[in-house]
């Protein structure tokens, strides 16, 4: 547990927002 990786969450909100961005473009 010493290990420090991000929660998933935060990951799967910045996959999105950027899936949303290619999207648009």
């Amino acid at each position: 547990m010493s290990r420090e990786s991000p929660p998933p969450s935060h990951t799967e909100c910045v996959g999105a927002v950027l899936w949303e961005h290619g999207l648009s473009v």
